[in-house]
């Protein structure tokens, strides 16, 4: 039992490309010429054989095994080019006991029986007469064998002797012969039906089969001419009938494989079926999300800053005691929180939509420092922090969106202050890096710290630090996310060192400015 090349690779099926084209009219070229010389090989040797003593009845007895060899042969994966059959054994071992030319006789038969088999098992028929492709079949299954039965002649090899252990060698050569030419003919015609390189089609098809065809030649072959050779008809029925249990074993064994493959190809079609249609509601739920930011974008902001609005007259008009004016504020901060979130939530929707654009020029990194401190400082100064700036005189501006630039800053600072507990420290730092293309800044804080396996979740959305410490600290966890979204839509990165109990430094690099860029 071998996987062998059959009938289905060394005959070619119809192709896409036409039969006028320059590839088709090369492989029609080819396989008339392999049909013309495997004619003449096959006469060669009738005519050899009917000129000295042959035994025909041995002869004919391994020409009709060979033959009904190839009703055991089974495609060794679907769709696969290489078979599992014992064929070649057989017309192996007949070049071992009636020499070169009984052997291309053996194997031009074995090539005629595939070819029936095959038409007859799979494909019906065809576009291609059914003798062309018998001839074919033939020619590459005798020439094989005669060469690999000239290698055993030349080699050493002794037609008919199995006594001696002389032959081993010229019978390692001729089966390597035989197995590599018949592998030669067909990679040949696959090449120039599908305009592959020859070597591509050998390496996917036939090199990793190579050394298990050669091996199973060689001793199934050698057992079935020892056989013969020792007992007759009646060794060879000895020494066929376990490769031949085997081979329909294996073949059974394939059968079920292929079985349980097309059943696992059902599951992972209706596998992936589920997962197109749960795609497809994520993305009608995503659309959906993307609709509801949408209307909280025109519904919400509008009448928010309304509010806002009202508040600053009511306050400008004069007339309202100190209680009222309280509650005024009141109302504004309110009205403000829930502007600054529908702010933000239409900011991680453009973010995750991939929609976040930012209008970079040169940006005064210092004075947006600045500005970023004048609308935190009320905060810090209420907790009493004490604010650093350690910033270069010469420091180049950042090539970014201002607005954007600020809120960054706006963010990072005020979850400073937010985490840093009363008489703190919070300082920022800012420096070209070392090749002079980014500016690095950090934001640093002496506050409670962030545990280290919540580090890796620290930009995620709606992620915040739950402790005692941060109980009555009011925040969404939507600031960290679009932080990371602004600083990343501006070519730059962002990350975080923390320990616990001891403080929290973000960094984030954003492009410096090049006027000759």
């Amino acid at each position: 039992m071998l996987p062998s090349q059959g009938e289905r690779t060394a005959w070619p099926r119809p192709t896409s490309l036409g039969t006028e084209g320059a590839v088709p009219r090369r492989l029609h070229a080819y396989t008339n010429a392999i049909i013309i010389v495997g004619i003449a090989a096959t006469v060669w040797s009738l005519w050899s054989l009917l000129t000295k003593p042959t035994n025909w009845l041995g002869l004919l007895l391994f020409v009709l095994v060979a033959a009904l060899a190839e009703l055991t042969g089974t495609d060794l994966l679907p769709g696969s080019p290489a078979t599992v059959s014992f064929s070649s054994a057989i017309y192996f071992a007949s070049l071992l006991v009636f020499g070169p030319f009984g052997a291309t006789l053996t194997a031009v038969s074995s090539g005629l029986a595939a070819t029936l088999v095959t038409i007859i098992r799979t494909e019906g028929p065809t576009r291609t007469p059914v003798i062309q492709r018998a001839l074919f079949n033939m020619s590459v299954y005798g020439l094989s064998c005669l060469a690999g039965g000239v290698v055993y002649r030349v080699t050493g090899g002794t037609v008919g002797d199995m006594s001696s252990a002389r032959i081993l060698l010229p019978a390692i050569l001729a089966s390597i012969t035989l197995d590599t030419l018949n592998a030669l003919l067909i990679v040949l015609t696959v090449s120039l039906q599908t305009a592959q390189s020859a070597f591509s089609v050998w390496l996917q098809n036939f090199a990793w089969a190579a050394p298990i065809n050669i091996v199973a030649i060689a001793v199934g072959g050698g057992a079935l001419a020892f056989g013969y050779a020792r007992l007759g008809m009646l060794g060879l029925g000895i020494f066929l009938l376990p490769i031949l249990t085997t081979s329909i074993s294996f073949q059974r064994y394939v059968g079920r494989t292929q079985d349980q493959m097309r059943r696992l190809e059902d599951i992972i079609a209706e596998r992936t079926a589920q997962l197109r249609a749960a795609n497809e509601e994520l993305t009608r739920l995503d659309q959906h999300k993307t609709q509801f930011y949408s209307i909280i974008n025109h519904e919400m902001r509008t009448p928010l800053t309304s509010v806002m609005g009202y508040c600053d007259l009511l306050r400008a008009s004069g007339g309202l005691t100190d209680r009222q004016l309280g509650h005024v504020q009141v109302l504004k901060s309110n009205a403000q929180r829930l502007l600054d979130l529908v702010n933000n939530l239409l900011d991680i929707s453009r973010i995750e939509a991939g929609r976040m654009t930012v209008s970079q020029e040169p940006a005064d990194l210092s004075e947006s420092i600045a500005d970023a401190l004048s609308v935190v400082q009320p905060l810090a100064a209420q907790k009493r922090l004490d604010i650093r700036l350690d910033l270069p005189s010469d420091l180049p501006p950042a090539h970014a969106d201002k607005k954007r630039l600020s809120q960054v800053l706006i963010n990072l600072l005020s979850n400073a202050i937010k985490y840093t507990p009363e008489g703190g420290q919070v300082t920022v730092r800012s420096a070209l890096d070392q090749d002079g293309s980014m500016l690095l800044t950090s934001v640093a804080d002496t506050g409670i710290g962030i545990p280290q396996d919540r580090l890796s979740r620290i930009f995620d959305r709606f992620s915040r630090e739950e402790s005692e410490q941060t109980r009555g600290t009011v925040g969404t966890g939507l600031g960290l996310t679009i932080t990371k979204g602004l600083v990343e839509a501006h070519g730059g990165r962002i990350w975080v060192q923390s320990q616990e109990g001891a403080g929290s430094t973000f960094f984030f690099t954003l492009p410096a400015y090049r006027p000759d860029r």
